[in-house]
């Protein structure tokens, strides 16, 4: 079989078009995870604990959720630890389709924090400094599917980074039992890196006389500098030993991915029977235009009960503003969602914790403007360590699902995280 270079004339032809749509396809249709519009809950308990970060989140890790909480912590803290998820993609259509998310162990979160006593003023300062996700953007996944127009196509995909942060924080409480606290997460402390291949080949020769072959084969690695920066608000207060309620705001924000370079290599090989075998190769580098995101800014409400010595319930109610969210000054067009939360931490000498949540995700059914929703329950255990250290272990489930076409066929996913952490402390004499 010999090969000659692609005439001139079909190189106008080439079907770029062909890149938009299955990137578009793969971006916006697998993985409500991946996507770079609602803030990651990284504190392994509060993950446990139905993601009811406004309230359960302890100690150093208070930083990423309400940093009022803070002024909990009468220890020395220090806490690091990280996730990864895995599951699978169902598509009802005529397609023969297979997904599938593959694991990939991410660090998510590294804090520090050191109570001081202000007696003269009977209050307590807690300084922290910590780094977290805050859009958690890292996957792992694997496509497959035939259909009548790409023939049989196989797209591979490995995305790391998001919108990391550096946050130095500080809470005040007073009272003992009041704290208000304020974190500023200063984003693009790391690079984010997308790479990328698809393989689709549709043959439908009839020896000599008739039918068509293609085969396409492309390769991308890009690399984007996030940039983007927040102030997180919170307030904490604890009416009585069993029940306290919190309220957090997140800023809105710009989010720029710059420097946006992308390496290309790919082939396109066609046979017809008036210009019989042809292909192209491409290889280039280039630089993208910039992409710009408008954030706006979210409410997080929380209430925690002590209903005994050994039960603690909480429940958090979040906003979705996905109105008001813009990508290059376009609108999302997606009306607004809300997050519903609710969770249990069993007090025992290991700690046994479980939740569920209600979440509004950046996604519609076809012709629609209403968000889809996001069910989970999860569950986790924590395990004191002597007195110096807790570790703690989360497991999620959750599904979500939409309709893709007129015929009301349905795309779902079935996804599992798994987080683990440790919590160091420190006796602090205050």
């Amino acid at each position: 079989m010999s090969f000659h270079k692609f005439p001139e004339e079909k190189k106008k032809d080439c079907p770029m078009v062909v890149v938009v749509l299955i990137l578009g396809f793969c971006s916006a249709s697998f993985g409500f995870w991946w996507n770079p519009f609602t803030p990651s809950v990284v504190d392994v308990r509060s993950v446990a604990m139905g993601n009811t970060g406004s309230v359960t989140v302890t100690g150093s890790n208070a930083i990423f959720c309400n940093p009022a909480l803070l002024g909990e912590s009468n220890m020395i803290e220090a806490q690091l630890g990280g996730r990864f998820y895995f599951g699978a993609a169902e598509d009802e259509s005529e397609d023969k389709f297979e997904g599938k998310y593959l694991p990939l162990p991410t660090p998510t979160h590294l804090s520090f924090s050191m109570p001081f006593q202000v007696p003269e003023y009977k209050l307590k300062v807690v300084p922290a400094i910590g780094y977290h996700l805050e859009l958690d953007l890292t996957a792992k996944r694997e496509m497959s599917w035939e259909d009548l127009i790409w023939g049989e196509t196989q797209i591979e995909e490995t995305a790391t980074g998001g919108l990391d942060v550096i946050s130095p924080a500080v809470a005040v409480q007073f009272l003992g039992k009041y704290s208000v606290g304020l974190a500023l997460n200063v984003g693009g402390i790391t690079k984010m890196r997308d790479k990328y291949s698809d393989i689709s080949m549709y043959d439908s020769r009839q020896g000599d006389t008739a039918g068509y072959y293609d085969y396409w084969d492309y390769e991308s690695e890009t690399e984007i500098s996030p940039e983007g920066s927040f102030v997180l608000f919170g307030v904490f207060a604890e009416f009585i030993p069993e029940f306290a309620a919190a309220l957090t705001y997140r800023t809105g924000f710009k989010w720029k991915w710059d420097d946006y370079e992308e390496d290309v290599d790919w082939t396109w090989i066609t046979w017809d029977p008036y210009d019989e075998w042809d292909t192209l190769e491409v290889h280039d580098k280039e630089k993208l235009d910039d992409v710009k995101f408008e954030l706006p800014g979210i409410f997080t409400v929380g209430v925690r009960s002590k209903i005994s010595s050994i039960l603690v319930l909480a429940a958090e109610y979040q906003t979705r503003p996905f109105s008001d969210v813009e990508i290059d000054g376009e609108d999302l067009e997606i009306e607004n969602g809300s997050v519903f939360r609710l969770g249990a931490e069993l007090i025992t000498p290991v700690l046994i914790r479980a939740g569920f949540y209600h979440e509004s995700i950046p996604m519609t059914d076809i012709d629609d403007e209403d968000p889809k929703a996001l069910t989970g329950i999860t569950a986790g255990l924590g395990i004191p360590i002597a007195s110096v250290a807790v570790i703690n272990g989360s497991f999620e489930y959750a599904f979500w699902n939409q309709e893709i076409n007129d015929d009301h066929d349905e795309y779902s996913e079935n996804l599992y995280r798994i987080g683990l952490s440790v919590r160091l402390h420190f006796p602090n004499p205050l």
